[in-house]
């Protein structure tokens, strides 16, 4: 029995072996330094830092990012999401003055001008602002249920 303890531990350190460099070559050396990728580059390096867009002189931070975009003429009705203190259309956050500039662009039909769909964390601070702008310009809006 003495014997076979040595045979047994020996075999078992192969298979760990066999098994660690099939892995390594099949999942790129467990992230230890791998090698070149499909792509021809060394994983092992870190990637490359994005570049920073060429901004010409005398160019203000607002011209690099522009806000944004909502379509010229929005479709009735135009539906604003109130999210905390937040307000987004069509899933991108813009400002009051933003939503209610879009608001003014949508065209006359029947309902309502804007949908209004409160979040769960919407605050009721951004609520009242929203409501009480649109009624100051005169857009008719209506709460979703």
């Amino acid at each position: 029995m003495a014997r076979r303890k040595p045979v047994i531990l020996i075999s078992a350190a192969a298979v760990v072996l066999v098994v660690a460099l099939a892995g390594s070559s099949l999942f790129d050396g467990f992230g230890l330094g791998g090698g070149p990728t499909e792509s021809g580059r060394d994983s092992s390096k870190k990637p490359d830092p994005p570049s920073a867009p060429a901004v010409e002189e005398g160019t203000e931070s607002a011209d690099r990012n522009p806000p944004p975009e909502i379509p010229p003429e929005p479709a009735r009705p135009l539906r604003i999401v109130v999210r905390d203190r937040d307000f987004f259309i069509a899933a991108q956050k813009t400002t009051l003055t933003e939503a209610l500039a879009a608001a003014a662009k949508v065209p006359a039909g029947s309902g309502p001008t804007v949908v209004v769909e409160r979040t769960a964390s919407a605050r009721a601070s951004a609520e009242e602002l929203l409501a009480r702008s649109l009624d100051e310009k005169g857009i008719d809006f209506a709460w979703s249920e």
